[in-house]
């Protein structure tokens, strides 16, 4: 079994973790605090031989789904603002068309314009 060292929120100093999956520098973490109960926290070093180990670590937070989510809604937010940009930009030039059907000034606004 190996060992990590991780930092909790809001404290620099680095704690050891016994650790037997398989965890990268900057992977969340839960351990069971002797203070907090479990908490997630942040693996910041990689040691196999740390010697100062005690516990060991309760899981790996598995958030590639959250994160994956969170791309997606975000992608799909930009979609939707830009469909709702073209559909305004659509819906007033229908507007102006039916417009200037009925004014031959309205019409030649309308195609200076398109001109421009």
């Amino acid at each position: 079994m190996s060992a990590i060292k991780v930092k909790f929120r809001n404290n620099p100093q680095q704690y050891a973790y016994f650790c037997d999956e398989l965890v990268s520098v900057g992977d969340a973490v839960v351990v069971d605090s002797p203070k907090d109960g479990y908490v997630i926290v942040i693996v910041s070093e990689i040691d196999a031989d740390y010697i100062k180990a005690t516990k060991s670590i309760v899981c790996v937070v598995d958030d590639k789904k959250y994160k994956l989510n969170k791309v997606i809604d975000k992608r799909k937010k930009e979609i939707i603002k830009k469909l709702e940009t073209e559909a305004s930009k659509a819906s007033k030039m229908a507007m102006y068309e039916h417009l200037s059907s009925s004014s031959p000034e309205l019409k030649a606004l309308l195609n200076e314009l398109k001109s421009l």
